[in-house]
């Protein structure tokens, strides 16, 4: 999630999955539940707050549809496309050696996708 999320409000939160949503569409937005060491945005401490933010979503016309996709079914398309590409390479690509460069992440995970 971008910086000016964290820290801010529920409703800020809303205002940037609706922009996504409206820039390349829902089938390409999704959330995550990642908490761990992430800075917290104020309205939504936990994921069992996520009824709030899909409450407010729904306040602003959002669709059972377009929720599905938001809070599922990208998300699972997503995983099952990696799981297909991941067999796919097992079967001609041996496992790489290199280190990756380490980054610390500030804010949980709002992602395009």
């Amino acid at each position: 999630m971008p910086d000016f999320v964290c820290g801010n409000s529920l409703t800020v939160v809303a205002d940037h999955i609706l922009y996504i949503a409206n820039l390349i569409g829902w089938e390409h937005v999704g959330i995550g539940a990642d908490y761990d060491g992430a800075t917290i945005v104020a309205d939504l401490p936990d994921v069992s707050t996520y009824p709030l933010l899909v409450a407010e979503l729904i306040a602003r016309g959002a669709t059972d549809d377009q929720l599905a996709l938001l809070l599922n079914e990208n998300i699972l398309r997503v995983l099952e496309e990696n799981e297909r590409v991941a067999a796919d390479l097992q079967q001609t690509t041996q496992p790489g050696e290199e280190w990756l460069p380490s980054y610390t992440r500030t804010c949980p995970a709002l992602i395009a996708v």
